[in-house]
């Protein structure tokens, strides 16, 4: 005989069942959502230029994969400008009399004789061949010293539409390594709009390192009067490491340092989507956001037997300094593993290691916000967390009408990540943006990860072009000033889901209103399950459900029926809509005869929106 359990709080608000352990902080913080915004804005603006100032014109098959659809350049524009706005407002101050022809050009210009004599024990440091040691000894120098804010530069820049922007194109012939055989170039981007600051980029060459030189003539412009105001010891934004493809004729952007500590990769034939930081410091906390950037580059050719390039990372910021060590491997599955070495300068009260940010406009399981014209929007669907073997839970991913802040305990996490399960291109109905083609991002803690929580933040958007989602692991203690800490970990960018094949997964969350009369007075959630041997099961009687709440609520007309379509079963129930004035947590899962947990548990905060 099917059952299904309902598990409720004997005291309302609270939950007595220790795996339902999440919760969500719903206040009024102006200051909050201000900062978050920016880390939002920065963002969208790195997807928006998905290929701009990246690719040569004569680079035709590359330039198709990397370029951003016109559609999304037309809305990009505005949430370029809302960006750069919100980083006067909230970044450290440098000082903006720089003259359009040169002073305050970037890291890779003459530094003034004070900045010299400052930095001068780091810059002996910087010129050398970099290794992993030496890079670790120049961050602890540099959290030892004061914190400099980098310089900008020049307005007129910093002032460039998106539209312009866009048509800066690097060229080809200007990449480092591009003749060199070894299957790796690096391209410069240009700076501007908010990517307002330049970075050192070096190589290792022998004993020593050369910088990646800069000149306006590594650069299509879209107009000779733009050019000549361009300085000739500008710098670069950051840079793009293409990979030779399989014919051995033609590139496709892998990898992308670009703005603040903002990085991306995907798997070979994937889109850009969801994003890395290197770090996220006092985000979404009564304590003000700071924004780490990384300031110096130093990239490693692959060594004989190795196929996968090294980069070396110097991140700053007023509180916490950091030395990344960062191995590339390029391939259908991309890895970046991520060795972390921070310093703080300052005590901070909330870590965010390994921060993740992506999109997520309206899907499936909306109520409300749905476009007419496609039924899914986002670069990522859920949240997908293991804890032990066959502890798995998936949590997807929605637009609130509030901004809001989930925890879920998370000590020697096994693996998390944000995940694009929907590849049914159909799901979409917009080829432009190839949203079924974006990748899925999967971190795999290696060290430093014993006690902490997975942050999931939430934010109102109305645009797709805005980064709605934040997610990080967040570590139990407050990092102390003159604190060191280690953390190491693998991401992987691919179209591969890492679910386990002995479990169970939800391949899809339905929300709605059931039809007939008083349908506007229940909630509807169906959850399609598949996998892990669910389809051999033979008859419904074999399982059994358990749903449980935060708070007494009467759950009705729960059913488990087959669904052929998806090899699997359905999970359905009804919530009423008066229990939901407020947030609902709830998780569910099937369970087997023996009353055993065979899928993994799907948890979400339902509303009535």
């Amino acid at each position: 005989m099917r059952c299904s359990t309902i598990v409720r709080s004997k005291r309302a608000g609270f939950c007595n069942d220790p795996d339902l352990a999440c919760w969500s902080i719903n206040r009024k913080l102006p200051a909050i959502a201000t900062a978050i915004a920016l880390a939002i804005g920065s963002a969208s603006a790195a997807a928006a230029d998905k290929g701009s100032s990246s690719q040569s014109a004569t680079d035709k098959p590359a330039a198709k994969a990397a370029d951003q659809s016109e559609g999304d350049q037309k809305d990009h524009s505005e949430a370029d400008k809302n960006a750069k706005s919100d980083n006067k407002a909230s970044e450290n101050k440098a000082s903006d009399d720089d003259q359009e022809h040169g002073q305050g050009a970037g890291a890779n210009s003459a530094e003034s004789a004070q900045q010299k004599s400052k930095n001068k024990p780091s810059e002996r440091l910087i010129e050398g061949r970099m290794t992993a040691s030496k890079l670790v000894r120049l961050a602890k120098k540099k959290a030892d010293s004061e914190y400099q804010a980098p310089s900008k530069v020049p307005s007129f820049l910093r002032n460039l539409d998106s539209g312009t922007y866009k048509q800066i194109k690097f060229k080809s012939p200007a990449a480092l390594w591009q003749g060199a055989g070894m299957g790796y170039r690096v391209r410069g981007e240009i700076p501007g709009m908010i990517y307002d600051k330049a970075v050192s980029i070096r190589a290792n060459k022998g004993d020593q390192t050369e910088p990646l030189p800069f000149s306006p003539a590594n650069f299509n412009w879209p107009n000779e009067k733009l050019r000549k105001r361009v300085p000739d010891n500008l710098g670069y934004a950051g840079f793009s490491v293409d990979r030779r493809d399989n014919s051995g004729t033609g590139w496709w952007p892998a990898v992308s340092f670009k703005g603040a500590s903002y990085f991306r990769a995907r798997g070979r034939g994937e889109e850009f989507g969801t994003q890395a930081r290197g770090l996220s410091v006092n985000a979404a906390s009564t304590n003000k956001q700071t924004f780490p950037h990384f300031t110096h580059f130093w990239l490693a050719p692959p060594t004989q037997g190795k196929r996968g390039l090294t980069i070396y990372a110097l991140l700053d910021s007023p509180k916490v300094v950091g030395a990344y060590v960062i191995n590339t491997h390029p391939g259908r599955a991309t890895h970046t593993h991520v060795k972390a070495t921070l310093f703080a300068r300052k005590e901070v009260s909330k870590l965010g290691v390994a921060p993740l940010t992506s999109m997520f406009t309206w899907g499936e399981n909306s109520l409300s916000g749905r476009s007419n014209l496609r039924p899914e929007a986002h670069d990522a669907d859920g949240l997908l967390i293991h804890g032990d073997s066959k502890n798995w839970q998936w949590k997807p991913l929605k637009n609130p009408g509030k901004l809001r802040q989930i925890e879920i305990p998370a000590n020697q996490v096994a693996g998390f990540g944000l995940i694009q399960r929907d590849r049914s291109k159909a799901h979409y109905r917009a080829p432009h943006r190839q949203y079924h083609n974006r990748p899925n991002v999967w971190v795999r803690p290696e060290s430093g990860f014993d006690k902490g929580h997975l942050e999931l933040i939430e934010i109102p958007s109305k645009r797709e072009i805005n980064r709605n989602i934040e997610l990080s692991w967040v570590s139990q203690q407050t990092i102390k000033a003159g604190s060191r800490h280690e953390f190491s970990y693998d991401m992987i960018w691919s179209p591969y889901s890492p679910q386990s094949n002995s479990v169970g997964h939800v391949v899809a969350t339905h929300i709605g209103h059931p039809q007939g009369k008083n349908g506007s007075e229940r909630v509807r959630v169906e959850l399609e399950f598949a996998g892990g041997g669910l389809d051999d099961l033979q008859g419904r009687d074999a399982l059994t459900s358990q749903i449980t709440t935060s708070r007494k609520v009467d759950v009705q007309n729960i059913g488990i029926t087959r669904n052929t379509h998806v090899g699997g079963w359905q999970l359905s129930f009804d919530v009423p809509t008066s229990a939901l004035g407020k947030p609902l947590p709830i998780r569910a899962y099937l369970k087997n005869g023996n009353q055993e947990k065979i899928t993994e548990v799907w948890r979400y905060e339902l509303v009535n929106r």
